[in-house]
């Protein structure tokens, strides 16, 4: 199953960010970063990130998600803290979210740290792997 900005919008936490979507520069990046999380590589590097490093999955894409250009132009001029690019990066964590569920992966009550990791994102949420 390809999960896609349309489904974003129909789930109820990333439906509450129509700020976000209606920015055609940060939908692309959404777009993109729903794409690229997908992929097989980068799917097996979110759950080695949870299973052998103790670090939320996002950590295992996160390097290569700010790299991506529709990443880039989003936050071209900006600073990691200004609201917008705050909502941005909370997007970026219902993608996630999005991508393990598909896989049976459950959310976690708890947050972990990015810190080394990429440059836009500090904390992340955890995921627990689908029960044998």
């Amino acid at each position: 199953m390809t999960i896609t900005v349309t489904d974003f919008e129909k789930d109820s936490q990333g439906r509450t960010y129509t700020d976000v979507l209606s920015n055609p520069v940060f939908r692309a990046a959404l777009d993109e970063a729903l794409t690229f999380m997908q992929q097989p590589l980068v799917l097996q590097r979110m759950f080695d990130a949870e299973l052998h490093h103790g670090r939320p999955a996002l950590a295992g894409a996160v390097k290569e998600l700010e790299r991506q250009p529709a990443f880039l132009r989003a936050v071209q001029g900006r600073t990691r803290e200004e609201t917008p690019i705050r909502r941005l990066k909370m997007c970026f964590g219902v993608c996630c979210r999005l991508v393990m569920e598909a896989q049976t992966w459950r959310k976690t009550a708890s947050d972990g740290s990015l810190a080394g990791v990429g440059d836009w994102f500090t904390r992340a949420r955890h995921y627990a792997p689908p029960s044998p």
